[in-house]
């Protein structure tokens, strides 16, 4: 009788031991789907915080021409207002 309560005990270990790795299976999965998502996050902002730095860029140069442009129109008047004195 002994050997079957050893083997009825070891069946149900081996259960136990199924249920656990069944729950831990589960764990690991949902910890992958979650590690999926946060890198798919991770580089929606990388992608948009490059899209940003080049709108930076872009309005760093837009006010770069602008200032050429103001100062050009500075010099036209100041050189129609010398050729109006002549």
């Amino acid at each position: 009788m002994s050997a079957k309560k050893d083997d009825d005990n070891a069946k149900k270990r081996l259960n136990e031991l199924d249920k656990e790795k069944e729950k831990l299976q589960n764990q690991l999965r949902q910890s992958i789907k979650k590690n999926k998502e946060l890198l798919a996050q991770l580089r929606a902002k990388k992608e948009l915080e490059e899209k940003i730095e080049e709108e930076k860029n872009t309005t760093i140069e837009l006010q770069m021409l602008v200032n050429v442009c103001k100062t050009e129109i500075e010099e036209a008047k100041e050189n129609n207002g010398e050729h109006s004195h002549d």
